[in-house]
């Protein structure tokens, strides 16, 4: 079998998987350069430097490959927002400011990135899981934050699902209208913006905090 053969060294599972991150990394370009329906297996592998025999090696077709990228990308995004707010000071603002700095550098440093996770995987139907995995995953951030830093009882805490379904979609736009604006404010800015809005909602439910998480 060929993932059992090897050749200088180089097992044909190892080439299979150097291939296929060739086309992932192409992938971006393409997609975040042209968008979804204008990219095709073709320019996908003229970008990689392969045929098109080898895109099929990986992928059943431009709808899955799409899918795998975002869902890629998705997971690394979750990651450094988690790390990020995890190695933070523990009071609520500062972890806010922590996963929302992490959220824009994301978008603010690889543009092509951006454009596939707020415009293009949103409207594209074989990707509509993966945004909604997404989108549900950093609700969850929100509210295990809420939960942690404010009193069981409290009314911010029993409303803290709708709050952050509103706190996602809030982000969301705002990092979207940033983009198209071709970043044009400071990342800084953009980040205190989201930060003082959700903490302003947060407030004017009158919560009275607990006392720091411990970490």
């Amino acid at each position: 079998m060929e993932g059992q053969r090897v050749y200088g060294g180089v097992s044909g599972d190892q080439r299979r998987e150097e291939r296929r991150a060739r086309l992932m990394a192409a992938g971006l370009v393409c997609f975040g350069r042209d968008g979804f329906a204008a990219t095709t297996t073709r320019s996908i592998a003229a970008e990689s430097g392969l045929t098109q025999r080898y895109f099929y090696e990986s992928f059943s077709g431009i709808d899955d490959f799409f899918a795998q990228i975002v869902h890629e990308l998705g997971d690394e995004w979750r990651a450094k927002i988690t790390d990020a707010i995890a190695a933070a000071p523990p009071r609520l603002p500062d972890r806010l400011r922590a996963g929302v700095t992490a959220y824009l550098k994301v978008i603010h440093r690889k543009p092509y990135i951006a454009r596939i996770l707020l415009v293009e995987a949103f409207t594209v139907a074989p990707t509509v899981k993966q945004v909604e995995r997404f989108l549900s995953a950093m609700g969850t951030v929100f509210q295990e934050m809420i939960a942690e830093e404010f009193p069981a009882k409290s009314k911010v805490v029993s409303d803290r699902d709708a709050l952050a379904t509103g706190y996602v979609g809030a982000v969301h736009h705002i990092a979207l209208r940033w983009f198209r604006s071709q970043f044009s404010e400071p990342l800084e800015k953009i980040a205190d913006v989201i930060t003082k809005l959700i903490e302003g909602s947060i407030s004017g439910y009158g919560a009275q905090r607990t006392s720091p998480p411990a970490r």
